[in-house]
């Protein structure tokens, strides 16, 4: 009985939803004439509907549910709120003129993914985000496939939302000329697209002919192939032009052997962490290639927020940012709880450091506005964006905690549409500038760091202090830079001698005669350095490194740096430290 209430309600929904497509869509005459155009899918007329019909779906966020209900293997398990959801929205849905903002197609989207995580957190979830070595996923920024490019803004935002609510392998994504190029049939193009994105085109309108005219609007091709006096008739409009998206995976075997899509495919640098991840017997195993990029993202971020003079204090019960004090306040690590704190405490911080940014003395943003006024609400957003851009630089899921991801949903419910402006666009564009604030600090850091940098210098420090637990994040840093001086200039000293006798003591004796002349110290006072740094080895180079691309961990960093027996065994507390470290 049940079921044939669910299946007579799915049936109107459907008919419904065909009705509102007819009214904006006044070509295809009738729902019947509209049936045979999805159902034959063979002539341009066929193929142009099923894009408008699909591309309608998308806009109007039923695609989920008509791929759902119309395909023959499966079945009707909708839930009754659910079904109240559908109702909503074909219930909103109304003819193009009356549609309150092109703005709200990405929106819409962004909301649903949002809904999902306040629903978990409904369910007792405390942290979301998914874990990206169960999922053998790479969460870098989202690409289009063709050409390498990022995606920019709400865009941004929306795929790489997306990426962790679907558990999508790899941030690449395709449209409809990405899917030309490559000489997919239409037979193995996927039947709906898995987002709908916008972008701002140049148009040209002739106000003097009716809307029926294919003319009226041109593109800027056929702008300039009209006379002087034609084009007097045109001005020049921008225009918000939606696309669907497709995601590689959605082509199933039609891109195995496709030699032009494998070439985009090789040629950037996440696919080879995805294999790594593939060839992991173990989930265990999978965790560890990430536990160094946690690192070096917190220690990337730490070092950022040392650089703005921005205090982090400790507080019994919240996290929060303070413009008067300049100040973020978190609970201790050790308060975070899940299937990973670290990762949860480091998505925190990376949220309040974007909110940092906004101070008098950066980028000026108003942060004036108390909990539940407009300016929160749209700050919050500002730092989501920013957080999630920032840790998927280093290929890491952004983390939501409850209070910011629920106040950020009902906010963007309240802005569709409001005045006409884009609220999210505006919002991704101050959360890119805000991380950009961010790594601009970091190359700061980095470079003050380097400017200063002695080893005579270090080597002092090093003999006068009993550990590393009083010095600066600058001098540490240098304590890193030190270290790893040596070992290139081992690889200098091991391409400027023989290779017979490697290994003997004389070795030994002639390399510490090297390092004197180079750099005016010896290898006994190096070694000093080194155990200084034995627990702390290079995580601030693994992140700036790993950052510029210059990080694989394809390479034994033992056999790159030490041939001899003498020098392995004397170095080897930094060997093995780097060993376990150095990772794309």
């Amino acid at each position: 009985m049940v079921f044939m209430e669910q299946e007579s309600k799915t049936s109107i929904f459907i008919e419904n939803i065909k009705a509102k497509y007819l009214i904006n869509n006044p070509n295809v005459k009738s729902i019947k004439q509209l049936d045979f155009y999805l159902s034959r899918a063979k002539t341009a007329q066929d193929k142009k509907t099923i894009n408008d019909f699909n591309s309608f779906l998308s806009n109007n966020l039923l695609l989920d549910f008509y791929q759902q209900v119309t395909e023959p293997k499966n079945s009707f398990n909708l839930t009754q709120q659910q079904l109240k959801d559908i109702e909503s929205k074909v219930s909103a849905i109304t003819p193009p003129q009356h549609l309150q903002s092109k703005n709200d197609v990405i929106l819409e989207q962004v909301i649903i993914i949002y809904r999902k995580h306040i629903e978990s957190f409904e369910n007792g979830a405390k942290v979301v985000f998914k874990k990206p070595w169960f999922n053998e996923q790479v969460l870098g920024m989202a690409k289009n496939a063709n050409t390498g490019k990022e995606y920019q803004n709400g865009n941004s935002y929306l795929l790489g939302m997306l990426q962790e609510d679907k558990g999508l392998d790899l941030p690449f994504f395709l449209n409809n000329g990405d899917i030309k190029e490559l000489g997919i049939s239409e037979n193995n193009q996927p039947k709906f697209p898995i987002a709908i994105c916008a972008k701002l085109i140049e148009l040209y309108l002739n106000d003097n002919l009716p809307n029926s005219d294919k003319k009226k609007w041109i593109s800027l091709k056929k702008f300039k192939s009209l006379t002087e006096a034609q084009q007097d008739e045109y001005q020049a409009k921008k225009v918000v032009k939606h696309f669907p998206l497709y995601h590689h995976s959605q082509f199933e075997d039609s891109l195995e052997n496709n030699k032009l899509y494998q070439k985009w495919i090789s040629d950037f640098s996440e696919t080879k962490l995805l294999e790594k991840l593939k060839s992991c017997s173990s989930d265990d195993e999978r965790k560890k290639l990430f536990d160094p990029k946690i690192n070096a993202a917190k220690n990337y971020i730490e070092a950022a927020r040392s650089q703005m003079g921005i205090d982090l204090l400790e507080h019994k019960s919240s996290c929060h940012y303070s413009p008067a004090q300049d100040a973020i306040s978190l609970v201790s690590e050790d308060s975070f709880v899940g299937d990973h704190p670290e990762l949860a405490y480091l998505g925190v911080l990376a949220h309040e450091l974007s909110h940092a940014t906004g101070h008098e003395s950066r980028l000026k943003r108003k942060l004036t506005g108390k909990f539940g006024s407009k300016n929160y609400g749209f700050e919050e957003l500002v730092a989501e964006s920013s957080s999630l851009q920032l840790l998927k630089q280093f290929n890491l899921p952004s983390v939501l905690d409850e209070q910011s991801a629920s106040y950020i949903y009902g906010w963007l419910q309240t802005q569709k549409s409001k005045n006409g402006k884009d609220f999210l666009k505006i919002a991704c564009q101050l959360g890119s500038q805000a991380k950009s604030c961010i790594n601009d600090a970091y190359d700061e850091f980095s470079m003050e760091a380097k400017q200063s940098f002695n080893i005579k210098t270090v080597v002092r420090m090093a003999k006068g202090l009993p550990d590393l637990s009083d010095i600066s994040r600058k001098e540490l840093y240098q304590f890193h830079m030190a270290a790893q001086q040596v070992n290139e200039l081992y690889q200098t000293y091991l391409l400027s001698i023989p290779q017979e006798g490697l290994g003997s003591i004389t070795h030994l004796e002639k390399f510490d005669e090297f390092l004197k002349l180079k750099v005016g110290v010896s290898f006994q006072e190096i070694e000093l350095v080194i155990n200084k740094v034995k627990n702390t080895a290079f995580p601030e180079f693994l992140g700036e490194q790993y950052l510029k691309g210059k990080i694989d961990d394809s390479r034994s960093i033992e056999n790159e740096y030490f041939d001899t027996n003498d020098l392995k065994n004397s170095l080897k507390p930094l060997t093995n430290k780097l060993r376990c470290r150095k990772y794309v």
